[in-house]
């Protein structure tokens, strides 16, 4: 098999494109989809850490997550 384009994101996660997306990929959470972004991609997105994004009061999340199309 040839190897895996570096685009490719790692095991478990999937790109913003591909979250924002219908249909979005096999057993991804619609309400969570931003879990899915890996840790670099999910930088480059919100410009926060997950654990950032989850400190922020929900509204605040919401309205990101709506900005990014994740909503």
């Amino acid at each position: 098999a040839p190897p895996a384009a570096a685009a490719d994101p790692p095991a478990g996660f999937f790109t913003l494109e591909q979250l924002t997306t219908k249909p979005y990929p096999d057993g991804v959470d619609p309400t969570k989809r931003e879990t899915y972004l890996s840790d670099d991609d999910f930088q480059k997105v919100f410009n926060c850490s997950k654990d950032d994004l989850q400190a922020m009061p929900q509204w605040k999340r919401e309205l990101l997550k709506k900005k990014k199309g994740l909503f």
